[in-house]
């Protein structure tokens, strides 16, 4: 976005940010500890950083499919902006 930005690509630079804040929201649609949610993500991309420490909680159950959409939302904006 940066490099779009000096450039004068507004346009463009907005659609990335767009897509971050959507992907912002989806984490923030968790109910369990968003440090979880970041770690249940970066798994799915083959990156093993365990769980978070005590006292904060681990992820819960019910948000593994807004952890899914999330990882699809962050799959598909690399590919479209990367």
């Amino acid at each position: 976005m940066d490099r779009l930005i000096r450039e004068g690509r507004l346009e463009e630079a907005r659609k990335i940010q767009y897509a971050a804040n959507d992907i912002i929201a989806q984490l923030c649609a968790c109910h369990g500890n968003l440090y979880a949610v970041m770690k249940a993500i970066l798994k799915k991309t083959g990156v093993e950083c365990g769980g978070v420490r005590k006292p904060l909680p681990g992820l819960i159950e019910s948000d593994a499919a807004v952890v899914d959409e999330a990882a699809a939302m962050i799959a598909a904006a690399v590919k479209t902006y990367c």
